[in-house]
């Protein structure tokens, strides 16, 4: 039986993922408190900061501990693979 799951054509690029995770970490840190959030995925504020405006793309290991903090810290970024 054929896959009936909706994938995109393209890969998603760079600043789509970016954009994707600074919606999902708003919210995350909205509901934890961006210091707490920022605690519970052990890294600096910065970091959080620099995700949410953009600037940068934070490692995959850090994206993944997000999902310890908040199980839907990742939700938007998972919905542009499909």
């Amino acid at each position: 039986m054929a896959d009936q799951r909706v994938r995109p054509k393209n890969l998603p690029s760079k600043a789509s993922v970016s954009a994707a995770l600074a919606v999902s970490w708003s919210r995350a840190a909205q509901r934890l408190g961006k210091g707490a959030f920022a605690d519970r995925i052990e890294v600096d504020p910065k970091t959080i900061n620099r995700a949410l405006t953009g600037e940068t793309v934070p490692e995959l290991h850090t994206a993944l501990a997000s999902l310890l903090a908040d199980p839907n810290a990742l939700d938007e970024v998972f919905a542009l693979y499909g």
